[in-house]
């Protein structure tokens, strides 16, 4: 359905799918900083509601541009 909506090629979709990755790789280090620095309940809330915000940016983005910042937003 990806590839219809963006007329989009293979390789911009699986680009789109290792933007969650990559954006989960950046910040495997910090997690484990931040983890130690503050409390849990908080860092659920933020990271939470960052997910909510990549998310919507998913939702409502028109371009492949927009598609690949939420679902790197959605991997942090």
């Amino acid at each position: 359905e990806l590839i219809v909506e963006f007329n989009a090629d293979p390789a911009a979709l699986s680009l789109i799918s290792a933007l969650y990755f990559y954006g989960t790789l950046l910040v495997l280090i910090p997690a484990g900083i931040i983890l130690d620095n503050f409390s849990t309940r908080k860092i659920i809330l933020v990271t939470s509601f960052l997910s909510l915000i990549g998310l919507v940016i998913f939702a409502v983005s028109t371009s492949i541009f927009g598609v690949g910042v939420g679902r790197f937003i959605t991997g942090i």
